[in-house]
C-alpha cells in the first residue's frame, strides 16, 4: 500500500495518537542564528510541495552536509524517500537523525507512519535501537518517550514499570522500563538532552552559576 507522506513542518508536534498522514508541508520559522541553513530547509521544503520531489532531495542533501545535526534535515530527506517508495531507506535516515542531536519530531512521526512499510532487517533495527546507554535513543522531548513504546514496541498497550535518571556516556538519560502485552519487563534507554524545558533548565542553572561567581 502506499504509503500517504506526513507533513514536514521543521518542528512537528509529537504524536500521541496514530499520525496524521495528509498533514500538508508547511513552511519552517526562520532562525536567525542559521539563516542559510533555514533558507535551505524552507527552499527544499518549496520544491517538495511544487512536487519537486528529487530536488528537495538534493536540497536537505546539501543542507544536511553544510549545516549538519539538529536542523532536521535528514527526517526531510527521508520524507522524500518514502515518498518514491524507497521505504527502507526512509527508515534508516530517521534512524540516523534519532541517533544526532537535537532531532526533530518530523522524524519520530515519519518512522511511525513507516512502520508497517519497512522489511523486517529494518523492523529488527528499530527493535534494538536503546536497549543500552550507548545506543539511547535521542528524542525530541520526554513525551517521545512514550510515543516510542506506545507506536513502534508495544501496540499502545505498554505498561511503564519504572523511570530513572542514570549517567549515560555522554550525560545523563532516562532509563525506562516497560512491559508490553504478554511480553517480559524491557529497558530502553533515551537521550532527552534535546527536550525544550530540559535545555531552558539548564541554561537557567548555567546563569545562575554565573552570576554567583560573577562570570558574565
Amino acid at each position: 500500500m502506499l504509503l500517504l507522506l506526513l507533513g514536514c513542518t521543521h518542528h512537528a508536534p509529537t504524536p500521541t495518537a496514530g499520525p496524521d498522514v495528509n498533514t500538508v508541508v508547511e513552511a519552517a520559522p526562520s532562525s536567525p542564528e542559521a539563516d542559510a541553513c533555514t533558507a535551505l530547509l524552507d527552499k527544499g521544503i518549496a520544491q517538495y510541495n511544487a512536487d519537486k520531489v528529487e530536488a528537495a532531495a538534493t536540497t536537505w542533501a546539501q543542507g544536511y552536509r553544510q549545516c549538519g545535526a539538529g536542523h532536521g534535515f535528514l527526517a526531510q530527506q527521508a520524507l522524500t524517500a518514502a515518498k518514491l517508495q524507497h521505504y527502507d531507506d526512509a527508515a534508516h535516515l530517521v534512524l540516523r537523525e534519532l541517533s544526532e542531536p537535537d532531532p526533530t519530531a518530523l522524524a519520530l512521526k515519519l518512522l511511525i507512519a513507516l512502520k508497517l512499510q519497512v522489511s523486517s532487517d529494518v523492523t529488527a533495527a528499530v527493535y534494538a535501537r536503546g536497549r543500552t546507554p550507548e545506543t539511547a535513543i535521542v528524542v525530541p522531548d520526554v513525551h517521545a518517550e512514550y510515543a516510542w513504546l506506545r507506536f513502534l514496541l508495544c501496540g499502545g498497550k505498554e505498561q511503564a514499570l519504572r523511570q530513572a535518571l542514570v549517567q549515560g556516556p555522554n550525560g545523563p538519560l532516562d532509563k525506562l522500563e516497560f512491559v508490553c502485552p504478554g511480553g517480559a519487563p524491557q529497558v530502553l534507554y533515551f537521550d532527552y538532552s534535546a527536550d525544550p524545558a530540559e535545555k531552558a533548565l539548564l541554561d537557567a542553572l548555567e546563569a545562575e552559576g554565573g552570576a554567583a561567581t560573577g562570570t558574565p
